[in-house]
Parts: structure tokens; sequence; C-alpha cells
């Protein structure tokens, strides 16, 4: 007896569903798969708004399976070109790209290599992110790093503009006389950076004076080194001097005129020799 034509398509139909939900399965897996990815450690750049390469952070593809998964931004400093004595800030954005909260753990902050502190990053849920920051003032160029065992080490180098040491300056007289109250000025010195300066006043004696401008008079007459030496707020310094002659005048506390050392000598010779021909007279 003849077959009946729609009883060949119930089998064509039953395999064709079959297919069709294998055809799921099977794309259900992929996309479950493709869920697990893990962006990490491939090298991508980005134009920055001066046009120039900003290296962001490297990105790797890596096939993970559940559980948590911390990834770091590169430490971001506050000043991108700072000054010696800066204060830099540094930021991090820490995020779980997991599908699992993770535990408290420990992270570094490093310098070079060298360890700065340690810092504990909390529990952090599944596609939350957590900031952290450190901040030092800026001494030279250096690398900071962030560094969390099983989870990644990001780095940022930055170069400091060296600090320049202050320029010191004395304004004052050649000559003075004994007792005349002279002047010394070191109001014309100045720090290139435009900072604060600390003075300090040297005369060879026990005086001390630390103010820019100093009033003080000498009561020997002589030749006085008179040193300054002028300090930044981040300890730079530099030196100026001048010599000032004290004059005598015919009565010097009741003494003849100040005499210098040679002119001492020569009295003392002139003495010798004198009374050398006097007890030869007398001898004769």
């Amino acid at each position: 007896m003849p077959l009946n034509k729609e009883s060949h398509g119930i089998p064509n139909q039953l395999t064709a569903v079959v297919l069709l939900v294998l055809f799921c399965l099977l794309l259900l897996n992929g996309m479950n798969a493709a869920s697990s990815l893990d962006i990490h450690n491939m090298d991508q750049f980005d134009e920055d708004a001066h046009g120039g390469q900003q290296l962001t952070r490297p990105v790797q593809v890596t096939l993970l399976g559940p559980g948590p998964k911390l990834v770091s931004t590169a430490p971001n400093p506050s000043i991108k070109e700072p000054k010696e004595g800066d204060t830099v800030v540094w930021n991090v954005t820490i995020t779980n790209i997991g599908d699992v909260a993770s535990v408290p753990s420990e992270m570094s902050w490093l310098r070079d290599g060298e360890k700065l502190k340690n810092e504990t990053v909390p529990s952090i849920s599944p596609g939350m992110s957590y900031e952290s920051q450190w901040s030092r003032k800026a001494v030279n160029s250096c690398t900071i790093s962030v560094v969390m065992m099983n989870h990644f080490n990001e780095s940022t180098s930055i170069e400091v503009i060296d600090n320049l040491p202050p320029l010191a300056r004395i304004s004052a007289p050649a000559k003075a006389k004994l007792n005349e109250t002279v002047t010394f000025d070191a109001r014309g010195s100045t720090d290139p950076e435009g900072g604060p300066l600390d003075y300090y006043w040297w005369f060879g004696d026990s005086k001390k004076f630390y103010s820019p401008v100093v009033n003080r008079s000498f009561n020997l007459s002589t030749s006085y080194l008179v040193i300054l030496v002028v300090t930044d707020d981040l300890g730079h310094n530099n030196t100026a001097s001048v010599n000032i002659r004290i004059l005598g005048t015919e009565k010097e506390k009741g003494f003849l005129p100040a005499f210098d050392a040679s002119m001492v000598l020569l009295v003392i010779i002139s003495m010798v020799v004198l009374g050398h021909h006097r007890r030869q007279r007398s001898a004769h």
C-alpha cells in the first residue's frame, strides 16, 4: 500500500528540532565562556588631549574560572611635571572584574622598586571599585608602582624638575669708623622658585644674626670678613661674603691710633734696635 507523503515529513521535522536544540546549547556554552574572559596585559595606546601617545593599562586576554579578579589602573599623579618639593598625590582605582566578591587583601606602594607602604584593600563586590591614594613631596625622577600578589602590578614613571639653589647677595660699605653703626643688607638675595629664605650671618665673633638686615658696630680697627648663608625651604643654600675695613681714630680708647700687624712688627723691631744701640753707648 503506498505511504502517505505527510508521514515522511515527521522524522524530518524531529531532526530539525534536535539540530536546533543542539545549536542553541552550543551557542549558550560559547556565551558563558566569553563572559568569563579577563582583560589583562596587551599593549594599547590612546591619543591624549595634546595629540601625543599615552600608554594605557596593559591588557591580556585570559580565560578565567569563577572567582574574584582584581585589576588596577596605573598610578596617576596629580601633577604631571612636578618641581622638586611639590606635593604629588598618586591615585589608583582597583576594580573587581570577577564574579565573586574579593576578600581583604594587602597592596604595596613602591618607589623605584623599594616598598613605601602597605595598604589593606577591603572586600570588593563584583563590578565595584575601590579608590586608593598616596602622597609625597617630589624629590627626583622615579617610578611609582602598586602591587598585589596574584592580581596586578602597575607602574608610572615621572620626571621631577630639579630645584635651583638660592642666590646670596650682600649690600654693605667697604669701610667704616670705630663704633659706627654699619648696615649689612641681604634683601637682594633671591630664590629662583620664589620660595622663602633663611639667613645666617657670620662676623668671626660670637654674635649670631638671622635676619635679612643686620645693624652692628665694631670696636677694633681691623678688617672683618663677613659671610652670609641663605637657605631655601628645601635645604639648598648659597653663600656670599664681603670685607669691611674698620678705620681707627687718633685716639682709640685712650691709646695711640690702631696699628695693623706689619706696623706693630716694625715698631717692635725698631724698639729692639734702639735698645741695642743704647746698651752699646752705655758700655762705652
